[in-house]
């Protein structure tokens, strides 16, 4: 029991920069996969990993997966964290868990830039960079 038990709660360690898998293109995930458990698995882990690193985002290859795949969740403790001002004019607020499958950018003309810190789960210690993005 004990055995399975630390296999259920073990929070996957995130890949650090430097590993080959953050580099490669993502596998489309195809609708089948969805609802597989091994799937879910996969979301879990994410989940908890993000968490657990105080991240507010996550992508498949950060936990070792090729998939094309990235979880997104903001919460009150995150908001209250940020100055009211940089809240207010960025729109920094609570956004819950969410899966994005998939995904497809495009890029948008901005009404309005700013810059922000932005960092990386898969840079280790406390490294953040003044990143350049549009406000809608």
């Amino acid at each position: 029991m004990n055995r399975l038990k630390s296999t259920l709660f073990r929070i996957p360690p995130i890949v650090q920069c430097g590993r080959a898998i953050l580099r490669k293109p993502t596998t489309k995930v195809t609708a089948q996969e969805i609802h597989t458990p091994q799937f879910r698995t996969l979301l879990d882990n994410m989940t908890k990993s993000m968490r657990h690193a105080k991240g507010i985002g996550l992508a498949a290859p950060q936990v070792n997966s090729n998939l094309s795949v990235f979880i997104v969740e903001v919460n009150a403790e995150y908001v209250s964290s940020v100055p009211p001002a940089l809240r207010t004019e960025a729109g920094i607020r609570p956004y819950p868990l969410t899966v994005f499958i998939n995904p497809v950018l495009s890029v948008t003309k901005a009404s309005k830039n700013m810059t922000l810190l932005e960092g990386c789960l898969s840079v280790s210690g406390t490294a953040s960079a003044s990143v350049s993005a549009c406000n809608n």
